[in-house]
């Protein structure tokens, strides 16, 4: 629901000239109270900064000037004319009444094809990290925060996520989400403490709250209308005393309407508009025409199998030469023969008479035949011959599941489940399309965290900024990871392809076809450095067992007495001679290479944080250096 509120009948102050400007848009409210009655927590949030791309668009000249105008003057997509007769009932008909539209979606989720989309869906939605986290808080590398601010950020946002138990509920939230296309919490605070931020969620029913955008231009939310049934009979329920304009008790429940500020409710919403953009839709509304054409194809088959299933018979009677008038009767006393049966009445104590039965009528067919030809004869006519094709249902299927944006190889019981490269394209589609809702999700989860940090007051004094982090859930694993790989090794064939060729230098290659920067190829020199150090230790336990070194200090004392002794002489190695003259090593002259600290480099490498791998990919890139 789309209302326009124009900037001029807006006052921030108390909410009353908002509530006047939308009464005569909302047909379902009777009765209405003061803001500051009805939500008394409506100034918290109401002194919260407006959005960034609220600010943005008054200073623009397309929605600038609509925000000073009359609601007249405003562009209405709701009164725009459009046939949608022949939409009524295959195409997108959203009916306008939300209670309806909702209750018809619901029933399309429980169909049994499109239920098992959505569960499938649902599935890869929520996934666990190596942590158990569903979702996480991610720091961009422009943000100017210090890592002890952003721990402590980090450990606020664990608690702040954990309010919505997404590991046991994100399940049915993205249920909701893809049913409804809209979810609405209500962020609770605490009446005294209010510094301690958003301290519970409430889940709102959806069919009882609207969204009212400041113009349809920017789509910018500045508070919700919610619907709050009460029994204006009752006076505990009707606390406020509201008139109740209807006798009859029976009809006496109304709705009361209260407003919310916009950062008071964490919305959510599929991220898709029906044609005018006068509401939101959810994804099963793409499956609708899919969903309409399999349920009447279900439909015809039932009825086609019902009535072509018995076999009928078709009797064939030789009438000889007579006229047409006495073969007919002939042929209807025939008829009255078979039609009658002999039925025992234990009543009477005996057999009763002949008794009507029509259903050898339906079940026969009756046709003279003149003299001449064969006698009377009797003939099966067989059934309906196609009772068991169903490609025709199959194809509906398979409809339903490519517009729900499923892959039709994961649900069809005829084609097995196959890990192969022929359903990789359907598989990675699958897998970005959960991305795409995964995205959307963390946004209304970002904006109500956004909420949370200023009403601790955090925003302020961390200097904090919305660009400075974002918030990411767990990407599906199965597919997506498996084409990671397969771009991996498609690199590293072309890199191997380019380093063989003695034109292009392996450096150059590692650097445009294996994507690494200069920092990241100074590391793998330095691991190179330090494995072939590694690798020849190694070599010296395998020639001289684990006291080498012991060994060599012996060998090159021993060494370097008996080059005293000569004066300086051919004083060869102990074990293999060095050069002329020289002491050389007691291992043949071969120096030990520097090893280096490689287990705190190793650590260093493994605490290596993606932030910091981040900026450092993003750094002023230098030549490396061999």
């Amino acid at each position: 629901m789309a209302d326009i509120v124009p900037q001029a009948n807006r006052q921030p102050d108390n909410g009353r000239g908002f509530i006047s400007s939308i009464l005569s848009k909302l047909p379902y409210v009777q009765q209405t109270l003061d803001v500051d009655d009805t939500n008394p927590k409506y100034e918290i949030f109401d002194r919260l900064s407006k959005k960034r791309e609220l600010r943005v668009m008054q200073q623009s000249v397309i929605t600038g000037p609509f925000m000073n105008q009359n609601s007249s003057d405003y562009y209405n997509p709701n009164m725009m004319a459009t046939d949608k007769g022949y939409h009524n009932f295959i195409y997108a008909h959203i009916d306008s009444d939300k209670i309806r539209r909702l209750s018809e979606y619901r029933r399309m989720a429980a169909f049994s094809e499109v239920g098992d989309c959505l569960d499938e869906i649902c599935d890869e939605f929520i996934n666990k990290d190596e942590y158990g986290r569903v979702v996480s808080l991610n720091f961009s590398m422009f943000s100017k925060i210090e890592n002890q601010e952003k721990a402590e950020i980090e450990k606020e946002f664990s608690k702040f996520i954990n309010l919505f138990d997404l590991e046991h509920k994100g399940w049915g939230y993205c249920r909701q989400l893809l049913t409804e296309g809209e979810i609405f919490f209500e962020n609770i605070i605490h009446d005294k403490n209010k510094d301690l931020g958003i301290i519970g969620v409430l889940n709102v029913p959806g069919e009882l709250i609207n969204p009212i955008y400041d113009n349809i231009q920017n789509n910018v939310i500045q508070n919700f209308i919610f619907q709050k049934p009460i029994n204006m009979a009752d006076p505990q329920q009707n606390q406020f005393n509201l008139p109740n304009s209807n006798p009859n008790p029976a009809n006496s429940l109304q709705h009361q309407l209260i407003t919310f500020e916009g950062n008071q409710i964490t919305y959510i919403n599929s991220g898709m508009w029906n044609e005018d953009m006068s509401m939101r839709i959810p994804h099963v509304e793409r499956g609708r025409r899919a969903y309409k054409q399999l349920s009447l194809i279900e439909d015809a088959i039932v009825i086609y199998r019902l009535v072509r299933a018995p076999e009928r018979l078709k009797f064939t009677i030789d009438v000889g030469n007579m006229p047409p008038a006495k073969a007919e009767s002939y042929l209807k006393q025939l008829m009255q023969s078979y039609w009658a049966k002999k039925t025992y009445d234990p009543q009477n104590g005996g057999s009763a008479g002949n008794i009507y039965d029509p259903q050898s009528m339906l079940d026969s067919f009756w046709f003279a035949k003149r003299s001449g030809e064969t006698g009377s004869d009797v003939q099966l006519l067989q059934g309906g011959q196609n009772l068991g094709e169903l490609k025709d249902l199959l194809y509906f299927v398979t409809k339903l599941y490519n517009a729900l944006g499923v892959p039709a190889t994961r649900l069809n019981p005829e084609d097995s489940y196959k890990d192969g490269a022929e359903i990789l394209r359907d598989e990675l589609k699958f897998a970005k399309m959960i991305l795409r809702m995964q995205s959307q999700f963390a946004k209304g989860l970002k904006d109500a965290f956004v909420t949370h940090l200023k009403i601790r007051g955090w925003w302020k004094e961390y200097k904090l900024n919305e660009s400075y982090f974002d918030l990411k859930f767990v990407e599906p694993s199965s597919y997506f990871a498996l084409r990671q790989n397969q771009n991996l090794e498609i690199k590293i064939k072309n890199f191997e392809s380019m380093a063989t060729q003695e034109q292009i230098s392996k450096t150059f290659a590692m650097r445009h076809y294996l994507n690494l920067n200069d920092a990241k190829i100074s590391e793998n020199m330095e691991w190179l450095r330090k494995d072939a150090a590694l690798k020849w230790e190694l070599d010296q336990i395998a020639s001289m067992g684990p006291n080498w070194r012991e060994i060599q200090d012996a060998t090159s004392q021993a060494t370097a007495e008996a080059d005293v002794t000569a004066g300086g002489g051919a004083g060869g190695s102990a074990l293999g001679g060095g050069g002329a003259g020289g002491g050389g090593s007691a291992l043949g002259g071969e120096s030990i290479p520097e090893f280096g600290d490689t287990g705190a480099a190793a650590a260093e490498v493994a605490e290596t944080t993606p932030e910091a791998e981040t900026a450092e990919e993003t750094s002023t890139e230098t030549e490396p250096q061999a």
